[in-house]
């Protein structure tokens, strides 16, 4: 029997269905014992053997297909919520390192020299020109309020 289910010896398949054609013969023993209140003999046997024609063949292997087709399914049901974590956290993990070097190309030491530079320039004019109507120009805060009050006529 095991030549006509297990086609090569690689044919998980076949060797699936080799093996519940053993339990399924393990089983026919077990009833013919309490049956005959013996073990059965070679002439039981080559009845039992009678039964498994090429149809028999077929439903070993298509029982062992679907029972293998279960099984990965139980174990690809198991493993996606795994594998969608996985991806998640690599998706993440990219992102990360994306932004990261984002951020440090946009920060490097000349940039922020730079930006530093343009700022502290920026700030000193502002300071300068404080200074300069302060010092120069009479009535220079009052002028000021009053130039700021004529955005908001409203305001007390």
């Amino acid at each position: 029997m095991f030549e006509r289910l297990v086609e090569s010896d690689d044919d998980l398949v076949g060797m699936v269905a080799y093996a519940l054609y053993k339990a399924e013969k393990r089983d026919w023993i077990i009833r013919e014992r309490e049956r005959l209140g013996r073990e059965p003999g070679a002439e039981d046997y080559d009845r039992y053997a009678e039964h498994f024609g090429g149809d028999a063949v077929r439903r070993f292997r298509q029982d062992a297909e679907g029972m293998m087709l279960r099984f990965v399914d139980t174990y690809v049901d198991g493993a996606t919520p795994g594998i969608r974590e996985k991806a998640i956290k690599e998706t993440l993990e990219l992102e990360i390192a994306r932004l990261d070097r984002a951020i440090r190309d946009s920060t490097d030491v000349k940039s922020a020299v730079k930006t530093n530079v343009i700022a502290s320039l920026i700030i000193a004019g502002i300071v300068a020109i404080a200074l300069f109507g302060i010092v120069f120009v009479p009535n220079w805060a009052n002028s000021f309020y009053q130039w700021m009050r004529s955005f908001n006529p409203a305001a007390p």
